[in-house]
């Protein structure tokens, strides 16, 4: 039997087994004329675009020092068992919850197998679109959105799949990343894994050439697509994980000269929404928010299973807010004694609307970029500078972006603008910002992986009066997760990550 490559197989399921050339063209073989740029466009959105039916690493939101497992009302454990593998950094936690066939989000949890298929969607409109009828302004808007998404799906692979670029324990052009898979093309060859190293040189490539497409026009306008501006806040993140400051600041920068609002807490009022039964809710992540780039992705991607009713804000990520932070209001809230007969957390999120009803426009939305991020990547980079240098004018960069974000967080009669403090200071401040600014948004997993991966500590109690520590060391190998086990069987060319230790609970 013949083997074909993950490109072929995904894009089988992509286009539900009509192939590529047959889709392309008309079915009146005489004419062969190729589609318009307008229909590749919608092709593209609903098969290269995260969809809000697909999510794609919602485990990792188990993982973090940002969330916490509450024991219910009656001291009964309030998380289903397949759940637990994952909150305890069990190597095989994958594969136990296919076994147990659990899915707390309504759709499928191997997010590797929709990267990769979602990358199919992104191959097929940069393969084809120039034969497509169109002007060339549109096909380089979609070229330019194709490149950016898929230097996105990658760089969420790599730091799931394969080690941090910024590892000093090993070289990033010898450690195995994830298969490279470029072209829609049919191929009998099964990819192996790229270095860690070509992941990131062809995410760069990839950005590369998506400004090339959209920096000239700056098109923008529409909030579901991804646009120069939001292809530059990417090119920063990047640029910060592979600790090339200077881009940081140049990307980041590039961000700030075209959309430099902030969302002003004084003026967005306080939710009292779905937690204290009211009728009224606002979303910080949408596309209802001053600050989005760009709004995607299902609702349950970056909350624990589909908002598991115990799983919530941490009580140490609580403890990182001064009181009069508005975020502690806005972002989140504490739950009054008088409700905690019914509700398990002692803080609960509220940055989305966990209902998908309603008439808010932008309750089923999951995940966004934000212009808040350029800052806190911008003063990240500052403070590494200085912390390199002692360059003095650094730091001062990097407290003025804090301090134009915190200006917004805090009401003006209780603000006070940081000062200067020494350069190991305040690099942990920007980091520790950074956890306050974007908790639950997906980054937390990523930032602990790239600032060396601390040791993490979970607490579960399987019956009221016992309490299990579970802890993942520092380094430890369970911050690169396993290659799901339907990936080895499709491509025996992939080598597996290094399993990380059973976890015993101790008491």
């Amino acid at each position: 039997m013949r083997n074909y490559s993950t490109s072929f197989l995904l894009l089988l399921i992509v286009l539900g087994g009509v192939s590529c050339k047959k889709f392309l063209q008309e079915r009146d073989q005489s004419e062969m004329t190729p589609v318009t740029t307008e229909s590749y466009s919608e092709l593209f959105f609903g098969t290269g675009y995260p969809l809000s039916s697909i999510i794609y690493q919602q485990a990792t939101s188990l993982m973090d020092d940002d969330i916490q497992v509450y024991m219910g009302p009656n001291g009964d454990p309030t998380i289903p068992p397949q759940v637990l593998p994952a909150f305890s950094w069990q190597a095989d936690f994958f594969r136990q919850l296919i076994a147990s066939k659990f899915d707390g989000s309504g759709g499928t949890i191997d997010g590797y197998k929709n990267y990769y298929q979602s990358l199919v969607g992104c191959n097929i409109a940069l393969q084809y679109v120039d034969g497509s009828v169109g002007t060339q302004a549109d096909k380089d808007f979609l070229k330019g959105q194709a490149f950016a998404l898929r230097a996105y799906y990658y760089l969420q692979l790599v730091n799931l799949y394969g080690r941090p670029y910024n590892d000093s324990t090993i070289s990033p052009d010898k450690s195995p990343g994830v298969p490279l898979i470029l072209s829609s093309n049919l191929s009998a060859d099964l990819p192996a894994r790229s270095s860690v190293a070509k992941v990131y040189d062809q995410i760069v490539r990839d950005l590369d050439s998506a400004s090339a497409r959209l920096d000239g026009a700056k098109r923008t306008g529409d909030v579901f697509r991804l646009d120069h501006i939001s292809t530059h806040l990417l090119a920063s993140r990047v640029s910060l994980y592979m600790g090339r400051w200077d881009d940081v600041i140049n990307h980041a920068s590039y961000v700030l000269k075209y959309h430099p609002q902030l969302m002003d807490l004084n003026t967005w009022g306080l939710n009292t929404g779905w937690a204290y039964g009211q009728g009224t809710f606002k979303t910080i992540i949408g596309n209802g928010n001053p600050e989005t780039l760009w709004a995607f992705g299902n609702i349950g991607e970056n909350a624990p299973m589909n908002d598991l009713i115990s799983c919530d804000v941490s009580e140490d990520l609580a403890r990182q807010f001064d009181p009069m932070d508005l975020r502690s209001q806005i972002y989140f809230g504490a739950i009054p004694p008088f409700l905690s007969q019914w509700i398990s957390p002692l803080f609960v999120s509220q940055k989305r609307d966990p209902a998908s009803s309603g008439g808010i426009a932008n309750a089923v939305i999951g995940c966004s970029f934000r212009s808040s991020e350029a800052y806190l990547n911008r003063a990240e980079a500052y403070a590494q500078k200085y912390l390199a240098t002692g360059d003095a004018s650094a730091a001062q960069n990097a407290l003025n972006d804090l301090n134009t974000l915190r200006s917004k967080r805090y009401d003006p009669s209780v603000f006070q603008p940081l000062g200067a403090m020494p350069a190991d200071s305040l690099l942990r401040f920007c980091r520790n910002e950074r956890r306050r600014e974007f908790f639950g948004e997906g980054q937390r997993w990523f930032d602990l992986r790239r600032y060396g991966m601390p040791s993490i500590t979970h607490l579960y109690s399987p019956v009221s009066g016992t309490i299990q520590k579970y802890v993942l060391n520092a380094h430890d190998p369970q911050y690169t997760l396993q290659i799901p086990p339907t990936a080895l069987l499709l491509n025996p060319n992939l080598e597996q990550n290094p399993a990380g230790p059973t976890r015993n609970p101790s008491n």
